[in-house]
């Protein structure tokens, strides 16, 4: 029920209504001895939402966390179980996480780490096909020209032209301060879901 609130609420949102801002569905906590995940996953694709896989109820969070420590950070042979459940969701949030770089990007941009964040030889996650990613993603030609470089849509350098003032030098050269928000109005609006 609560999940099924959650859903509706986001919905009302703009971002997610119009597709901006895409949901999955992570199943947490999830014992192994039912039928939960099951019912999760026909609940997701009864709704179009991606279901993801569940987490499974472990103590090995607590400990980790307790050592200051995450899952990720644990030898592999330690997380096996959890690192095979996390794959799907590293997966789904890899491009988010790490946009692919356009050709006419700098090379001090983000890029992914060279470690990866989860074992790959010795579990066998759950993947999303190439296919759907690259459908997605799309993909920049290494033979572009520079004029054409600018005109592809995302290209993040096209904004700067040899006029313009470097954004460097529009930077502020002290710390900005933020201002605290001194009414309710004014701050972020908190989702109801998140109140309870």
């Amino acid at each position: 029920e609560s999940a099924e609130a959650c859903h509706a609420e986001l919905m009302t949102m703009p971002r997610v209504a119009s597709g901006r801002c895409r949901l999955a569905i992570v199943g947490m906590r999830i014992d192994a001895r039912t039928n939960s995940a099951q019912t999760l996953d026909a609940w997701a694709e009864s709704l179009g939402v991606p279901f993801l896989g569940p987490l499974r109820e472990t103590q090995l969070y607590v400990r980790s966390l307790e050592r200051g420590l995450t899952i990720f950070d644990l030898p592999p042979h330690l997380a096996a179980a959890d690192l095979a459940q996390w794959a799907p969701i590293v997966q789904w949030l890899k491009p988010q996480l790490y946009p692919p770089q356009a050709a006419n990007d700098s090379m001090s941009l983000i890029r992914a780490p060279a470690r990866s964040l989860v074992q790959k030889q010795s579990v066998s996650p759950l993947k999303a096909p190439d296919e759907l990613v690259s459908k997605r993603l799309g993909t920049l030609p290494g033979s572009l020209m520079p004029a054409q470089e600018s005109m592809v849509q995302g290209g993040r350098m096209s904004a700067l032209s040899a006029g313009r003032t470097p954004v460097s030098a529009l930077r502020p050269t002290s710390a900005p301060t933020l201002r605290r928000p001194t009414r309710l109005t004014d701050g972020p609006q908190i989702p109801q879901f998140l109140k309870r």
